[in-house]
């Protein structure tokens, strides 16, 4: 059903591109049983290159649920933490004794959203740029209490990438490869910090970085990312959208892909619950879940659906109500992050390839917001 329905999902993806959203983009659809791929555009908008299936994009954080979420959810699976953990019984630095796991998976832990960018870090040595981030994660002052409020934070999933590097005694990028990417076979999956030559040239381009002076290609887009060498918490995944795609797959089927049992049941359906405070939107254990002030279909996603978000274009929605996940990956911030056309517009496009998979009543297709 599914390839049937891939040339009508290929043309509402090239009036994207048409349209400004982005230059390109790599697309992957699927249930738990099936999965599809397609590509439509370059990855500029000159058009001398033209997007494939196996180019490579800056996930940004998307890198929080398909890394830093799922490491710590085998930790918890495998008893070495709760989710009512403290993180400073993990890391002592950490200045918030009563901010736990759930806290930081959930955004309610009371950290602002941002560490910021300090342009003095960037001609640093890498180890001195990730002491003097660690200084800054430990010791940010909450700008809410613990479990009261949502605020979207960077810095807790920094902290959390770090907890997780604690407790391993390992690169993120190290345990990510062996517990993640190889057992699921995510084979063009790789951490910044993992980029080859080879794999550079595959790597769609992101944005005119006034830090570096350059088009970024094959770096962390994130500025704090790259200051961390290319693998944080919050940032710095590289993937294709068939390999995220392959991910999902795993979610929609209770943690399992081709035998390897990533999570346990149990905590992927706590996934799809809703954990933060009544009135605040609604998040589950690092994703977003169904809220219709999110970027959902208010009408054609069921209540068991789950979503995350990349500030360079990118997106992962899994609706286990109806056997369907979405996948786009694009480089919307090239060559800057101005171009705010896909960031407005994506509940809709969720909306419209939606109805295409569940074959719904048609709506007026995509507008370009008024300027």
């Amino acid at each position: 059903m599914l390839a049937e329905q891939q040339l009508e999902l290929q043309s509402l993806s090239r009036g994207l591109v048409s349209l400004g959203y982005f230059p390109g983009a790599t697309v992957a659809i699927g249930t738990a049983s099936q999965r599809h791929s397609f590509c439509v555009g370059g990855t500029t908008y000159d058009q001398n290159f033209d997007v494939s299936l196996e180019t490579l994009y800056d996930c940004a954080s998307l890198t929080k649920v398909i890394v830093t979420t799922t490491l710590v959810l085998q930790l918890v699976a495998a008893g070495r933490i709760t989710l009512d953990t403290k993180v400073s019984s993990i890391l002592p630095e950490f200045r918030h004794p009563e901010v736990t796991v759930q806290h930081l998976l959930t955004h309610t832990s009371g950290l602002p959203a941002m560490l910021g960018v300090q342009a003095d870090l960037f001609p640093l040595p890498l180890a001195q740029r990730i002491a003097r981030i660690k200084e800054r994660v430990y010791g940010a002052d909450l700008v809410a209490p613990p479990g009261v409020s949502v605020t979207y934070s960077d810095i807790g999933f920094v902290a959390l990438g770090f907890l997780v590097e604690a407790i391993y005694g390992e690169p993120i990028s190290v345990v990510a490869r062996r517990q993640i990417f190889e057992p699921l076979g995510m084979n063009d999956t790789y951490f910044g910090c993992e980029l080859t030559p080879d794999l550079v040239a595959r790597c769609a381009p992101t944005e005119l970085s006034p830090y570096l002076g350059r088009v970024i290609q094959g770096e962390v887009h994130d500025e704090n990312g790259w200051q961390m060498g290319g693998a944080a918490g919050h940032a710095g995944l590289f993937s294709t959208a068939d390999d995220v795609g392959r991910f999902a797959q795993m979610i929609l089927r209770g943690g399992e892909l081709d035998g390897y049992q990533c999570l346990p049941p149990d905590l992927v359906t706590k996934l799809f619950e809703p954990l933060t405070p009544e009135g605040e939107i609604k998040r589950s254990l690092g994703y977003l879940a169904f809220d219709t002030r999110s970027q959902f279909s208010d009408s054609l996603n069921s209540r068991a659906s789950i979503l995350h978000t990349g500030f360079t274009g990118t997106s992962i929605l899994i609706d286990k109500g109806k056997d369907i996940f979405i996948v786009i990956l694009s480089n919307r911030v090239h060559p800057t992050r101005e171009n705010q056309l896909l960031v407005a517009n994506r509940k809709r496009i969720h909306h419209e390839i939606l109805q295409i998979l569940t074959s719904a009543a048609q709506v007026p297709p995509v507008e370009t917001p008024a300027t």
